[in-house]
This record gives C-alpha cells, sequence and structure tokens, in this order.
C-alpha cells in the first residue's frame, strides 16, 4: 500500500471545486498509479489513514470512495460524506 492525499470537501461547492480537508489516505497499487498518472476521471476505493477533524466519527481505517481529479487531489464524494457522516462540523 502507498500514501496519497484526498480531500474531504466539507459542502457541495468544494466538492464540484475539489477543496476539502487533506487527508492521507493508502491506496493499493492501481490507485496509486491512477494518482500519479493524474488521472481525470475514475472512482476508486482506499483506507483512510488518518482521522478526519471535518467529519467526527470518520477514522483511521476506514474504506472510503475517491473520485480522481487529474492533476487536484482525489475528491472524497460530498454525498456519500454526508449520508455516512452527516454534514461536516466546518
Amino acid at each position: 500500500m502507498e500514501h496519497i492525499k484526498v480531500n474531504l470537501p466539507s459542502n457541495e461547492e468544494k466538492y464540484k471545486s475539489g477543496n476539502g480537508e487533506g487527508c492521507w489516505a493508502l491506496a493499493d497499487e492501481k490507485v496509486k498509479a491512477a494518482y500519479d498518472n493524474d488521472e481525470k476521471e475514475g472512482n476508486y476505493t482506499v483506507i483512510l489513514d488518518n482521522d478526519s477533524f471535518y467529519y467526527p466519527g470518520l477514522m483511521a481505517g476506514t474504506k472510503i470512495p475517491i473520485e480522481m481529479r487529474g492533476i487536484n487531489r482525489p475528491v472524497v464524494p460530498y454525498k456519500w460524506l454526508v449520508e455516512n457522516y452527516g454534514e461536516s462540523i466546518w
């Protein structure tokens, strides 16, 4: 497993722009290759490697979905975050 940085958006606007809480995640070889190659699209699953400050209860070790965003960091879908952890505290 390799480390990558992902963003957890605090609202829909931040999701669309790709901004949010930067977190570490563990990725397998396939995901790391997509990340390193700045893949513009694609949905993957990674393992969060630190607790979220924005979403209490979202802890290290949780499998999270990400969307690749090219040269920008991958983003966790906002809808998934709200459905599973409620609104961000930020």
